[in-house]
């Protein structure tokens, strides 16, 4: 008996899956693929197809399997005992093809092709084209972090300010080889204005400067706090870098995500330290994108209509984009 009502909430609850997977995987497919065709081609979107089709497909042929019964019906009430034999006909077609068209195996499938060893893709960028800069130091975070509990890796007691700083100052004197992080800076500055035709200069006051940083952790299963987003520590470094070493003024740098407000974990600590730095977000202190006037952003498949940019973005005259 145990067994019984068992299976039958375990049938019941795969249903119940089937439908909400099914709708979901439709709807998102829909949105992200009809204003840009080329979405299609993502990985998340084909994993969402398969999901969409076989709910279609389910949906179709038990809607055409409903309706042949019912018309087999009423020919038989009618006496017309062929035309009900062809209903019944059309009717098992129709739901065999909804049973084969959702039967097949999933597969994992790779999202590009290999890629040669030692041949990188693209063209290499940079003061030293194509050097990448790694730095580790186990000491800049608590090993015995339990990230939960109010001992959260963002947290000063679990991530070392001043291990960090390093790390950061480090990272862009290797990736420029200079012996200053202020040198440093204005070899990257330089690197990127005569590559955009702004001449053979360096920063120049003024200036704007946005820095992107991902806060998508923010969206995550609560408690919020224990989800990966940028490091608090290393926006300070960032921060600390551009107005101590390279000559930034604070009200000339942007920072935050454009779509999601910015913790008061990362914003209290590098807000009491630059109080003038515009910081993204609708909470206390912090300072809403504005939506660009014009659509500025093309998409390179050239199907896809142009979308508009946060206003911040398009009148900075630097970005820095920063991962996790």
């Amino acid at each position: 008996m145990f067994y019984t009502i068992r299976s039958f909430i375990s049938k019941f609850w795969l249903k119940i899956s089937f439908f909400v997977f099914g709708i979901g995987a439709l709807v998102w497919f829909l949105i992200r693929v009809i204003p840009k065709p080329s979405r299609a081609q993502y990985p998340c979107m084909k994993a969402a197809a398969p999901v969409a089709s076989s709910f279609v497909s389910y949906l179709l042929g038990i809607t055409m399997f409903a309706f042949v019964v019912n018309k087999a019906k009423q020919q038989l009430i009618r006496s017309k005992y062929l035309a009900a034999i062809g209903f019944v006909v059309l009717g098992l077609v129709a739901g065999s093809w909804a049973i084969y068209s959702n039967s097949e195996k999933a597969s994992a499938q790779p999202l590009a092709d290999d890629q040669p060893v030692n041949q990188p893709a693209g063209e290499a960028k940079g003061v030293f084209p194509g050097r990448v800069v790694w730095v580790h130091d186990p000491n800049a975070t608590n090993e015995n972090c339990t990230n939960g509990n109010n001992d959260f890796w963002s947290l000063d007691k679990n991530t070392d300010q001043a291990v960090v700083t390093k790390m950061v100052s480090a990272s862009i004197q290797q990736l420029t080889g200079a012996n200053s992080d202020a040198g440093a800076w204005d070899l990257i500055f330089k690197y990127y204005n005569k590559n955009h035709d702004r001449g053979d200069v360096g920063y120049q006051k003024g200036e704007k400067i946005v820095i992107k940083i991902n806060l998508n952790g923010l969206n995550g299963n609560a408690p919020t706090q224990k989800n990966i987003n940028t490091s608090p520590h290393v926006c300070y470094s960032i921060l600390d870098q551009l107005v101590n070493n390279a000559g930034v003024n604070e009200s000339d740098i942007y920072i935050g995500d454009p779509g999601i407000t910015m913790s008061n974990t990362t914003y209290t600590k590098c807000h009491d330290a630059f109080p003038d730095v515009n910081y993204f977000g609708n909470a206390t202190g912090r300072i809403s994108v504005s939506r660009s006037a014009e659509d500025v952003f093309h998409y390179s498949d050239g199907i896809s209509d142009a979308i508009p940019l946060p206003q911040e973005f398009v009148d900075a005259t630097y970005m820095i984009n920063m991962p996790y």
